[in-house]
């Protein structure tokens, strides 16, 4: 069974590429088959820029999925490392085992605050990059095709 990410590139692998007929020479084509390959080509263009931000959306999700459940569990243990300050308050005063409380609480602390940094760091909101650079490419081959004498 794949991870996540490795799904993503499995994905992303095993699509078939189509061949490329652009750019090509187009003088020798009537107006209305110029039309229609351009239609054709746009649709295509549109479902794999559909596709790519799905990938690229699920693969932030993904990383933000895992990025709380980091901030998560550094949550619930720094619940637990305040129970145990508050277990050494009590026991401190009547009973000398309240340094092993300390230090179990001081551990738990420690990996509250390294979970807490670490899923800050993973944490992302942007936009999906990769979909954005490839439709502001796709929107200037259309402006080329569409213009007179630049075939």
């Amino acid at each position: 069974m794949y991870t996540p990410l490795e799904a993503i590139w499995a994905t992303i692998l095993t699509v078939a590429p189509t061949p490329r007929r652009y750019p090509h020479p187009m003088p020798r084509d009537s107006i209305a088959g110029t039309v229609s390959d351009l239609a054709s080509d746009t649709a295509r263009l549109v479902q794999l820029e559909i596709e790519l931000a799905q990938q690229e959306i699920t693969a932030l999700l993904w990383r933000n999925v895992i990025a709380i459940g980091l901030l998560v569990g550094a949550g619930i243990l720094a619940v637990l490392g305040l129970i145990f300050i508050f277990d050494t308050i009590v026991e401190a005063v009547p009973v000398p085992h309240w340094i092993t409380a300390l230090v179990l609480a001081v551990i738990f602390i420690i990996v509250a605050v390294v979970l807490a940094l670490v899923g800050r760091a993973r944490l992302k909101f942007a936009p999906p990059v990769a979909t954005i650079q490839s439709l502001k490419e796709d929107l200037e081959w259309v402006r080329q095709q569409i213009r007179p004498g630049t075939r």
